[in-house]
């Protein structure tokens, strides 16, 4: 097929725009799948967020038809109400193909936050596999199949751990966000004629598995700490104390173990246990930049009750 139609970023500051929708709301949501409907293949994308969060939490879903592009803001309540029976039908129905780039984390995040599921799946990140491509992002693909994006890759790159919570999201993040989608149904084209009927269909088959994944929830082992933390001169005690408080702290809170706290500051304080709130603080302080001091300090109280 014909490359598709560029765009700009400042086009993407409005709502709604030449095959262009942006929706917020459970009735716009509902509108913009009806601009879906019909079409033989769909591209999708998530944007996710997993800095602030245990599990993560999914912020934007991204569905591109031939004829149209399509972002969803599921944080608003509203809309994740409404995305089951809306989304739910498009994505299950094995009539259309529904094309992603690296779908195994997509995949779960879908199940796990709203209950849909991706049926008659191609993943082109496995046929990049597939044909040896020896880059294969989904920026690397665009750079090789399409060239000049709306969002270069300098830009893209900077963007990639961008907090998908913000909001109102700019329309650079829009922009960005369109068009991982925009473009994938003409890369798709573009790879599946390269990998001939039985190679695509060798990527088909690969493509169902993925599509099977389901979210499990993360486990806790006591005793992972052993392969995890790297130095030999740790307190195996105090150790072991710091991996089950960051692991309970951060299911707790909802927060990520990294934000609790990274490995490389455990390992600082199992080798050298503090005995003070203050002397966690300055063993902590450049391991703990983006905390507030309420939380500095709460932690620190709690550390030292454990060391």
């Amino acid at each position: 097929g014909e490359r598709p139609r560029g765009f700009t970023v400042a086009e993407c500051a409005a709502d709604v725009g030449e095959g262009w929708r942006y929706a917020d709301t459970a009735r716009g949501v509902l509108e913009a799948v009806e601009l879906l409907r019909g079409a033989p293949e769909l591209a999708v994308d998530v944007e996710h967020h997993s800095w602030r969060s245990f599990h993560g939490l999914t912020c934007l879903i991204q569905i591109s038809s031939a004829e149209v592009d399509v972002v969803i803001d599921v944080l608003p309540v509203a809309v994740r109400e409404v995305l089951p029976r809306a989304l739910g039908p498009l994505l299950s129905d094995e009539a259309v193909v529904k094309v992603l780039h690296g779908a195994a984390s997509d995949v779960v995040w879908l199940e796990r936050d709203f209950g849909l599921y991706l049926v008659n799946l191609f993943d082109t990140a496995l046929a990049c596999e597939r044909l040896a491509y020896p880059k294969k992002s989904l920026a690397a693909l665009l750079e090789r199949h399409v060239g000049e994006t709306p969002v270069d890759l300098s830009r893209k790159k900077a963007l990639q751990k961008a907090d998908w919570r913000r909001r109102p999201l700019p329309p650079l993040m829009r922009a960005y966000a369109r068009q991982d989608t925009h473009y994938l149904l003409y890369v798709s084209h573009r790879l599946r004629r390269e990998l001939g009927p039985e190679k695509a269909r060798l990527v088909s088959d690969a493509s169902k598995a993925v599509s099977r994944r389901r979210f499990r929830p993360a486990t806790f082992d006591p005793d992972a700490w052993r392969a995890a933390l790297a130095r030999d001169d740790l307190d195996p005690l105090v150790a072991a104390a710091l991996w089950d408080w960051r692991d309970d702290t951060a299911r707790r809170l909802d927060e990520s173990l990294g934000y609790v706290l990274s490995v490389d500051g455990l390992e600082t304080l199992a080798a050298d246990p503090p005995r003070t709130a203050d002397a966690v603080l300055r063993s902590l302080n450049s391991f703990l930049p983006a905390h507030s001091d309420r939380e500095r300090n709460t932690f620190a109280r709690d550390i030292v009750a454990l060391v």
